[in-house]
């Protein structure tokens, strides 16, 4: 008698746990898990764009130098009639100081073109210039006097007597033309194919001011 109510104990205890298990279950569901975001590398459609174009430099033009007036003015009316704004910039002329090394001047030609062969069986680059003495072969060019006579002394250990000399040379006025603003790939291209007439004239690519 005692064992058959022990069974019966157990079959509710058993019940009771199945029908509170099965309403848990039943219940409540599982919340499936997010996936781990890194917050840092997420972007928005297009913001990598826009990243990129706020920090590229921005482009500008510069043309010059215009060696004379007549094709500084007239380089102002290229730019007008294409439509491109600009500001104008004039740096005074001033005095440039620089030392010739040279030899001669040289009784005939014949004698200019043994010391040109020599100089270039030295890996040296002469070129000829007159005034009223005669023919010299330059050598080189130097803005210090100090430097000009070492390389004096470096031909002469060579066996080549060269000699250095001050000239004066006055620069400028340089004229130059900033366009006021930021320019294309299309414009610059259109920049390069103008015709400025001037051989010192240079289209140069600058950030913007």
């Amino acid at each position: 008698m005692k064992w058959l109510c022990g069974l019966l104990i157990m079959a509710n205890v058993a019940l009771y746990l199945w029908v509170t298990g099965h309403s848990s279950q039943s219940g409540i569901r599982p919340v499936p898990s997010l996936e781990s975001v890194n917050l840092i590398t997420m972007q928005l459609l297009g913001e990598d764009d826009l990243s990129r174009s706020s920090t590229a430099a921005l482009h500008c033009a510069r043309l010059g130098p215009f060696a004379t007036e007549d094709t500084y003015l007239r380089a102002q009316q290229l730019l007008n009639n294409a439509g491109f704004g600009y500001t104008r910039e004039i740096v005074n002329a001033r005095e440039l100081r620089v030392f010739r090394v040279f030899m001669g001047p040289f009784n005939s030609d014949r004698e200019l073109q043994s010391a040109s062969v020599d100089l270039r069986q030295l890996h040296y680059d002469p070129y000829v210039y007159e005034d009223s003495q005669g023919k010299f072969l330059t050598v080189q060019m130097f803005s210090q006097p100090e430097a000009a006579g070492r390389f004096v002394s470096d031909l002469a250990a060579g066996g080549i007597q060269a000699e250095a000399r001050l000239e004066t040379r006055t620069l400028g006025p340089l004229r130059w033309l900033e366009l006021a603003d930021v320019i294309t790939e299309t414009q610059r291209e259109k920049l390069h194919q103008m015709p400025w007439r001037d051989a010192m004239t240079k289209v140069s690519i600058v950030p913007c001011r």
